[in-house]
């Protein structure tokens, strides 16, 4: 399933954009992209990476190793062409004008997590996402906190299960794992 797509990459030791970053840069008229770096790894802080993309106006968050999570919305036709309806003329004149345009093989699919996707869709929606400014973030805390909800809940199924039995340690377990969904859905919504 595709959450993430690379902004950054590394070709032969120096750091290169991906395609939707670089499409980011020309759009914006820009001559050079700025990623600032994180220089943390300590274990309550996050790794160490790329921390963000200035996009000319707001940041972007990523992740250490430069990709960008991606906000995914209802997909929609307006987004899409097809070269069927180019070649006979079918769209208004100047529909594209200022447009970016991807162009891609129309069966290329990938999983995501609103359903199947075209590669040019997904390209286009994290491209849309960057200039909007609209991309999930994912705080460079997630990790050891999810590792501290872990340790607890395991400490606490283990004083559970000496104290009351295996049922109601199943139980506790399984409030706890319905509590953790509705905290990270309440957190992301």
């Amino acid at each position: 399933m595709l959450r993430r797509v690379p902004l950054v990459f590394r070709l032969r030791g120096a750091p290169v954009a991906s395609l939707d970053a670089e499409a980011l840069r020309v759009a914006k008229n820009r001559r050079r992209l700025t990623f600032q770096s994180s220089q943390a790894g300590e274990l309550f802080v996050g790794a160490k990476g790329v921390a963000s993309l200035d996009a000319f106006g707001h940041t972007l968050p990523t992740a250490p190793d430069g990709s960008l999570w991606i906000a995914y919305t209802r997909d929609t036709d307006a987004r899409n062409v097809s070269v069927s309806t180019l070649d006979q003329n079918q769209i208004a004149s100047g529909s594209l004008r200022d447009a970016i345009v991807y162009i891609g093989a129309p069966d290329a699919f990938m999983t995501t997590p609103m359903g199947a996707r075209t590669q040019t869709a997904i390209h286009a929606e994290a491209l849309e996402g960057m200039l909007l400014g609209d991309v999930l973030r994912r705080p460079q805390a997630a990790d050891t906190a999810e590792l501290a909800f872990l340790a607890l809940c395991g400490l606490g199924m283990i004083f559970v299960l000496a104290r009351f039995g295996v049922g109601w340690a199943g139980l506790f377990g399984v409030v706890a794992i319905a509590g953790a969904a509705a905290v990270s859905w309440q957190l992301f919504a």
